[in-house]
């Protein structure tokens, strides 16, 4: 759980004839002309010098360039390629880019193979990923509309491979949110549900429970979200133990 403010990374600005992030300034008809010419050495294929130019730069440059660029994602990919041409993010540059660029850069409209960039979501700190989910979130105030972007943001991070990755980032995130992702997937959650064992028959809500160790992940009867539920339970069972009880209770489903 978040216990202290996350600092936020200035936004990238635009006023008159600069472009700024956070202390860094520059000349927006130079950077305009630095993406042109990135551009042009991209389109006759000569990606070792376009690596070259753009990794010349300062991060919070290169942040401008790729935030400024129609195609964002093939900018960065630049920011930390190899010399052996395979593309890969720069965490500094990540790190600087503003939440909006980032949000659209993790569930890209227009992929056909894949629903959200895992390396991308592999790549960010913690810390960026957190005020990313706050200021997307931050204008939403239907709590029906909060609770699906909240999902959405669950769903990313359960795509990644690395199950130690995925408990680094659920817990910098906001428990609130959190169980603002889950409440509206309680309604078929079989939390009365019991089991035997040993002698003994335990309902699925007191396996939640603080003394039941997390163990046991009842379904909610839709295989997606269970799917979902269960990557991010097999990486922080104590954590989304603790919030699908929070989120069932929240939802009114024990009344039922």
């Amino acid at each position: 759980m978040k216990t202290d403010a996350q600092p936020l990374v200035p936004a990238l600005e635009i006023t008159g004839e600069q472009v700024a992030i956070g202390t860094w300034k520059a000349d927006l008809a130079e950077v305009i002309a630095t993406s042109v010419e990135l551009r042009e050495l991209m389109h006759q294929a000569r990606t070792e010098e376009a690596v070259e130019l753009l990794q010349s730069r300062q991060v919070e440059e290169q942040a401008a360039l790729v935030a400024l660029d129609a195609r964002p994602e093939e900018i960065l990919s630049l920011t930390a390629m190899n010399t052996a041409g395979r593309p890969a993010y720069a965490r500094d540059v990540v790190d600087n880019l503003p939440p909006v660029v980032l949000s659209e850069l993790v569930a890209p409209e227009d992929a056909r193979m894949i629903r959200f960039n895992s390396s991308l979501l592999a790549t960010m700190s913690p810390t960026t990923l957190n005020r990313t989910i706050e200021e997307t979130l931050d204008p939403v105030r239907y709590h029906g509309h909060r609770g699906q972007v909240s999902w959405e943001w669950l769903e990313a991070v359960a795509s990644l491979n690395e199950t130690n990755r995925i408990a680094e980032l659920l817990h910098v995130i906001d428990e609130t949110v959190l169980e603002e992702a889950l409440v509206p997937h309680m309604d078929g959650m079989q939390m009365n549900e019991t089991f035997s064992g040993a002698g003994a028959s335990v309902s699925a809500f007191r396996t939640l429970s603080a003394d039941g160790a997390g163990v046991f992940l009842p379904s909610c009867g839709d295989e997606i979200i269970d799917g979902v539920l269960r990557r991010l339970h097999d990486a922080a069972p104590d954590l989304i133990s603790r919030i699908v009880r929070n989120a069932w209770e929240t939802a009114g489903a024990s009344q039922r």
